[in-house]
């Protein structure tokens, strides 16, 4: 297919302003605790499928001919994982 693209809105566009002004403001973080055995391959293969169904969780903010757009690509792009294993 290729990537395909959507406009902006106006207030989508205020916030990449605002996000190019202040860098990381706006960044996403999940914070997850799981109990018992979860092999991360699993939760890897998990978010990737919510990607799949979701298409803005595979966009990326782009200017194409000097207009801010959404490029939604066919692939999702991954997802970092910091994983930590404790104790408790």
């Amino acid at each position: 297919h290729g990537p395909r693209y959507a406009e902006l809105t106006a207030y989508e566009q205020l916030l990449q302003t605002l996000h190019d002004k202040f860098p990381g403001a706006g960044i996403f973080t999940a914070v997850l605790r799981f109990r018992g055995e979860l092999p991360q391959e699993f939760l890897a293969r998990g978010l990737k499928a919510i990607q799949y169904r979701h298409p803005l969780l595979r966009a990326a903010i782009v200017a194409r001919e000097g207009t801010l757009v959404y490029e939604v690509a066919d692939e999702p792009p991954p997802v970092p994982i910091e994983w930590i294993e404790t104790d408790d």
